[in-house]
């Protein structure tokens, strides 16, 4: 059977590798991917904590549990986080910075993730939501490691996968010491393909503990984008290809009946950056990049930088969370408007986020809106105070009610080593 596997992943490797080489955007090389570049680091400290987060919400969503884990263990531990993706590794430097030592986990077969883990020799392995291989995780055994799933979920399409496949699902999990699931949703499919339920508990969503604090200074801030106090402000949210296409239709028809509407859009990958700018100048609107240092009117504002979408959201009127009107993403934390008391909307195309779009419905804290619907929708929501108000303060409750995943996982693991 593991022969079988790393012919498999021999082969997908072999498919993905001119992807890889044409590629444009940053990325795991060739050497991260066969672990060369990770081969100098050798673990210096009596206890090592190894965190997987594959990209960018993860890692955040992971970096609270991680903080508590190091004020616990103080200085006899030291951190190494390992990454599927560049956003994913960069995002870990900012919201891990005692992390020691951070690299793209490599491919995995034996004869690369064996010597890896030997170096490193993990006490405890924490992966954060998914990405699970068979390999690196016996490695991590083999060497005496505990090894936990935080903030764990699984689609439905990944549930009659591991099913099909039961022998070799029953083998991957088995590794597991725990499994801390978002909700019951998510626990009982993890019992559906034979995890035990002594290695499984609910202890919530830590997406909804990582709350970013209001800006003091955001007045100051959205004065100095070019916004005055008459504009109606949309934010677009963590937008894919081709969203801002369909997205920039839609305003088309909005501007006359919102003459106060400004809308910000920021698109979910930087390489996009520029190709969104084509397309938001080929629709003829105004517009300006965040990165423009000229003051000039606009009617959309571009967001070319990084780390900027929650302060966004922050001076939003309405926000929409992209990425769910594109079948091959499936949605986004459609919550993190909620944060701030902005009401948020999204599309049909939520597979992905099945807990939150639950979450979101029953406290009536956005509204989920097919594209053909999108601009009446818009218009009734910028024209109707109260509503906003009503949908914000929902939301505000949502995420207070919510509170606590990540206290609840720590206490969880401690329970478990």
């Amino acid at each position: 059977m593991m022969v079988l596997y790393e012919l498999l992943l021999g082969l997908g490797y072999l498919l993905y590798l001119p992807r890889l080489l044409l590629r444009k955007k940053p990325g795991a090389t060739f050497r991260d991917r066969f672990g060369l570049e990770a081969s100098s680091y050798k673990k210096t400290k009596k206890r090592l904590i190894w965190v997987h987060a594959v990209s960018l919400g993860e890692t955040k969503a992971v970096a609270p549990l991680a903080r508590l884990l190091k004020d616990y263990y103080g200085s006899d531990v030291e951190f190494v986080v390992s990454s599927g993706t560049a956003t994913g590794r960069a995002e870990a430097h900012k919201v891990i910075p005692f992390c020691d030592y951070s690299f793209y986990l490599p491919l995995d077969f034996s004869w690369v993730v064996k010597p890896l883990v030997k170096r490193l020799r993990p006490d405890l392995l924490i992966i954060s939501e998914t990405d699970l291989w068979i390999n690196f995780l016996s490695q991590c055994k083999s060497v005496g490691a505990k090894c936990f799933i935080v903030n764990a979920k699984m689609s439905e399409r990944s549930c009659r996968r591991f099913e099909m496949t039961s022998i070799w699902s029953r083998k991957l999990f088995s590794l597991f010491d725990l499994i801390a699931a978002q909700s019951d949703h998510y626990r009982d499919r993890f019992l559906k393909v034979g995890v035990s339920p002594k290695k499984v508990v609910v202890t919530g969503n830590l997406k909804l503990d990582h709350v970013h604090p209001s800006d003091p200074d955001l007045n100051e801030w959205k004065s100095s984008l070019g916004f005055n106090e008459k504009d109606q402000i949309l934010v677009i949210g963590s937008s894919h290809d081709p969203e801002e296409r369909w997205f920039l239709e839609v305003l088309d028809a909005l501007w006359d009946q919102l003459p106060h509407l400004k809308v910000i859009i920021v698109p979910r990958h930087p390489e996009r950056f520029d190709e969104v700018a084509s397309l938001i100048q080929d629709c003829g609107q105004s517009f300006k990049r965040y990165s423009d240092a000229i003051d000039k009117p606009f009617r959309i504002l571009l967001v070319d930088a990084m780390g900027v979408l929650k302060k966004c959201y922050q001076i939003a009127d309405v926000a929409l969370v992209a990425g769910s009107y594109t079948e091959k993403v499936g949605g986004h934390n459609i919550l993190e408007p909620s944060e701030y008391g902005k009401p948020v909307l999204f599309g049909p195309s939520m597979w992905s986020q099945p807990e939150l779009l639950e979450l979101c419905l029953s406290y009536e804290a956005g509204e989920q809106v097919p594209m053909g619907e999108l601009n009446s929708v818009l218009i009734r929501l910028f024209q109707d105070s109260a509503e906003r108000k009503r949908l914000g303060d929902h939301g505000l409750r949502l995420i207070e009610d919510h509170q606590g995943a990540t206290k609840r996982t720590f206490d969880q693991i401690l329970k478990n080593l």
